[in-house]
């Protein structure tokens, strides 16, 4: 069977606000509620 990929396209966001969504992002495949996700996303250098 194959796996599932979601593929976000973020484009330029803030850091913070990029980061958050990761660690919501983490959270939610650890708990087998999302497939694997790649995230497309530009921030501005910190």
């Amino acid at each position: 069977m194959a796996e599932k990929l979601l593929v976000v396209d973020l484009g330029l966001i803030d850091y913070s606000r990029a980061h958050n969504l990761q660690l919501k992002l983490v959270k939610l495949r650890s708990e087998g509620r999302i497939p694997d996700t790649l995230l497309l996303l530009e921030h501005e250098h910190v």
